[in-house]
């Protein structure tokens, strides 16, 4: 699992030399991302993204600024072969979504993980409840 916002930007600078300048500001989302990765690189479970950006809020769409936006992100999930599926909008966050054990349960609710499977984590505070580890319970599998 990782939170990133979608920022990436490519430039060769000498060393020691300023940033570069970003035209048209940084993202207000940061989103976060869960993915599972199998040790013989086969793809069994696609990744999820939890959002709070608009754009990707299912919404009636009402406005000739909605339908353009609805059509663009449709469009780029067309090209990227992602399924509106692997999208969660969360309303409740404004700009940020956490690490947290509510997102794997979001993402288990719509994969499933294969019984014997071992999940090999960080272990980091946003993987605990209470003192006790929730991917074992959310998985039903082993982590290391």
């Amino acid at each position: 699992m990782t939170c990133f916002i979608g920022l990436v930007t490519y430039d060769c600078q000498k060393i020691s030399s300023p940033q570069p300048k970003i035209d048209g500001g940084y993202p207000n989302h940061t989103n976060c991302i869960v993915s599972l990765l199998w040790a013989d690189g086969k793809p069994r479970t696609p990744p999820l993204m939890v959002t709070s950006d608009s754009k990707f809020r299912d919404e009636k769409l009402t406005t000739d600024r909605r339908r353009e936006r609805r059509f663009l992100v449709d469009t780029l999930l067309e090209k990227y072969n992602v399924d509106r599926w692997q999208i969660i909008w969360d309303k409740e966050s404004k700009y940020y979504i956490p690490e947290s054990g509510d997102i794997l349960r979001k993402y288990r609710a719509r994969i499933r993980v294969p019984s014997g499977s071992v999940i090999f984590s960080d272990m980091g505070n946003a993987f605990f409840s209470e003192g006790d580890p929730v991917i074992p319970k959310i998985f039903g599998t082993k982590t290391a």
